[in-house]
């Protein structure tokens, strides 16, 4: 995703600088910026976190980023400039850890570097305390509850400056009435007596996804699509012998997307459906609240997330009125 957070552009992006500390090796006589400066940074929301440091494209022949030539890899326009983008990704769990970027630049037989230490937390620190919107301080502080649920639940820490800054900011911000659950399916439809699926369900790891397990002692030789959101489709192409074991899984998601019904139809090679249903977050969150208690916060955090991320994308994301705040 080239925006800054899901809809708009890049324009507003907080500049390379504080909270982002940059530590450079310094050459006498040299000064890497005078080479390789107007950086952007931003944020995209998916299943793992992905944090995008932009380099304006005319350095691109001479830089690598991480130890990935960026030559070659595609341009983004932002602000009528052409950019070349380096990826960090991190899972819930990760999130509360530096992103680092080391940028080397080989020039006339000679190799300089730079270091650049930011994160996801710092990231949102930046909009919370700067001059944006509600709806994106909404979103930050959704997104740290998250994280910080995410990173008791899956690695037992509690991270300090993400409870400073929701202990700042979230009686502000975190004060939306979201209803839970209200989209579960009573039958996925994928499962049954002449259905190929064993079951189909969420994922609940630090980067969360959506899982299709076929049956072990069902043949199946046809093609799986799974649609979700606006023009999401992905195609699974199956050759599975009776007695192997087959799973896909669907990762890589927009959390905006990881809300919505996804469908699953899946046709043999004459074309003819064997097997259609849908799958969602609202049916297996529901489940694990009710079954497994240690769950619940974590579920909570994620649901609650992705619905803000939903109010976000659609751009009605906004602060209730006095009338319409729950009590805190």
């Amino acid at each position: 995703s080239l925006t800054l957070k899901y809809a708009g552009t890049l324009e507003n992006a907080p500049a390379v600088g504080s909270p982002i500390t940059a530590s450079v090796d310094v050459i006498p006589g040299y000064t890497i910026e005078s080479k390789v400066s107007g950086f952007k940074l931003n944020l995209s929301l998916y299943s793992e976190f992905k944090v995008n440091l932009f380099i304006p494209a005319s350095y691109a022949e001479y830089v690598t980023v991480n130890g990935e030539a960026l030559a070659g890899t595609g341009t983004y326009a932002i602000s009528g400039n052409n950019y070349v983008k380096s990826v960090v990704s991190k899972t819930a769990a990760e999130a509360p850890d530096n992103a680092v970027f080391e940028i080397v630049v080989s020039e006339g037989g000679y190799t300089y570097t730079k270091k650049i230490t930011t994160g996801i937390v710092q990231y949102a620190q930046t909009l919370l305390e700067g001059n944006y919107t509600d709806a994106d301080k909404i979103l930050m502080c959704y997104m740290l509850n998250y994280i910080y649920v995410a990173d008791l639940y899956f690695d037992g820490s509690e991270d300090s400056e993400i409870a400073t800054l929701l202990g700042t900011y979230a009686e502000q911000y975190m004060v939306l009435n979201i209803e839970r659950y209200t989209n579960v399916l009573e039958n996925t439809g994928l499962g049954g007596e002449n259905g190929i699926f064993y079951d189909a369900c969420v994922v609940l790891g630090a980067a969360p996804s959506f899982k299709l397990t076929f049956k072990k002692d069902v043949a199946f030789k046809g093609t799986v699509t799974i649609s979700y959101g606006e023009d999401n489709v992905r195609t699974l192409e199956v050759d599975k012998l009776a007695g192997t074991e087959l799973e896909f899984v669907i990762d890589n998601m927009k959390m905006y997307n990881f809300g919505v019904d996804i469908h699953v139809v899946a046709t043999n090679e004459a074309g003819e459906e064997v097997t259609s249903g849908k799958i969602n977050l609202d049916t297996y969150a529901k489940y694990l609240v009710e079954n497994e208690a240690d769950a619940e916060e974590i579920v909570e955090a994620l649901y609650d997330y992705v619905k803000v991320a939903e109010l976000y994308k659609a751009g009605t994301l906004t602060l209730p009125t006095p009338e319409e705040a729950p009590e805190v």
